[in-house]
């Protein structure tokens, strides 16, 4: 599958775009493989203060958001593009 960063996620991954090629269930399970590897950087925008996975990034599998309902047990398979953008603020 291919991830793409966004924002300053950029910085933190030192990447705008990778292919990860390691099985990953769910999203959620994904979303924890990426905060061991890129560490708090990237785990701020990701996890809330417990420890689980937030809903302030913006999670976009196939262009779709799937933050609603369960979405960190929203399936995955090999040929999905997930877009992982840091929350995002203005006015």
């Amino acid at each position: 599958m291919k991830i793409k960063y966004f924002a300053y996620l950029r910085d933190t991954t030192h990447t705008a775009a990778e292919h990860y090629s390691q099985p990953a269930a769910t999203i959620g399970d994904l979303l924890e493989v990426l905060c061991q590897r890129y560490g708090p950087g990237f785990s701020r925008w990701i996890r809330t203060p417990e420890g689980g996975i937030s809903t302030i990034a913006i999670i976009l599998i196939n262009g779709k958001d799937i933050r609603d309902g369960a979405w960190v047990d929203t399936p995955l398979s090999p040929e999905d593009e997930i877009c992982i953008f840091p929350p995002v603020a203005g006015g």
